[in-house]
C-alpha cells in the first residue's frame, strides 16, 4: 500500500496514529497523507492531545459499598412464577391444606356422580344446560324489569317522536352502511391476497 491516499482519513484511520491503540506504525500510504495534509496533520495531533489528557486523568476508585449500594436499588423484573413462589414458600401449611380440601371435595363429588346409576353422562349435561338456560332468561328478565323501570321505554318513545319517521328512516339508513363499510373492511384485512401478481406464474 505505498500509494497515497488522496482523501482525508476517517476516524478509525486518525486512531491508528494512537500510542498504545494502533499498531506501531501507521500504514505508509495513511502516514504520507498526514504529512501533506494539514487538516488531517490537525486532527491526528487534537487526538493524540485529548488521549494524553485523558491518560492523565488520576484514577478514582468507588467507595466500599458502592456496588452494593447500586445493586440494592435496582429492581429487576420478577417472572409470575418466581412472585407466586415467593409467595406461598413461607406458606406451605395452609396451600397444601386448601389444596387438599379441593382434592377431597372433588373426588368426593365424582365418587357421588359415578355412584348414582340413574345419573348418566348425558342427563347430567342436560340438567346442566337447562339450569344454564333457567340462569340466562332469568337474567334477561332482570334486565328487561330494570329497564323498563328505569324510564328507558319512555325515552324512547319520546325521541321517536322528536325525531320523526324520516329522521328514524336515516338514522336505521347510516348503521345499515356503516355496517356494510365495517364488513367490507374487515373482510379485506382477514381474506387472504389473491391479487394477479401474485398468483401469476414466473
Amino acid at each position: 500500500m505505498n500509494e497515497r491516499t488522496e482523501r482525508h482519513l476517517t476516524r478509525e484511520e486518525r486512531e491508528l496514529f494512537l500510542p498504545d491503540v494502533g499498531p506501531e506504525q501507521p500504514p505508509v500510504a495513511l502516514r504520507r497523507h498526514v504529512d501533506s495534509c494539514g487538516r488531517c496533520r490537525e486532527e491526528v495531533e487534537d487526538l493524540r492531545a485529548l488521549h494524553a489528557a485523558l491518560a492523565s486523568l488520576p484514577r478514582m476508585d468507588p467507595r466500599p459499598g458502592f456496588t452494593e449500594a447500586v445493586m440494592a436499588r435496582v429492581r429487576l423484573p420478577v417472572p409470575w412464577y418466581a412472585r407466586a413462589w415467593n409467595a406461598v414458600r413461607g406458606r406451605w401449611f395452609p396451600v397444601v391444606l386448601a389444596a387438599a380440601l379441593v382434592a377431597v371435595t372433588v373426588g368426593a363429588g365424582a365418587w357421588w356422580l359415578a355412584s348414582q346409576p340413574e345419573l348418566t353422562l348425558g342427563g347430567l349435561v342436560t340438567f346442566t344446560f337447562d339450569r344454564l338456560t333457567a340462569l340466562f332468561w332469568t337474567i334477561v328478565v332482570a334486565g328487561g324489569r330494570l329497564a323498563w323501570e328505569s324510564g328507558v321505554p319512555e325515552f324512547l318513545r319520546t325521541a321517536a317522536s322528536r325525531i320523526g319517521v324520516a329522521g328514524a328512516l336515516a338514522g336505521m339508513a347510516a348503521l345499515v352502511v356503516a355496517s356494510l363499510l365495517t364488513t367490507v373492511a374487515m373482510t379485506k384485512m382477514l381474506a387472504p391476497d389473491w391479487s394477479p401478481a401474485r398468483t401469476r406464474r414466473s
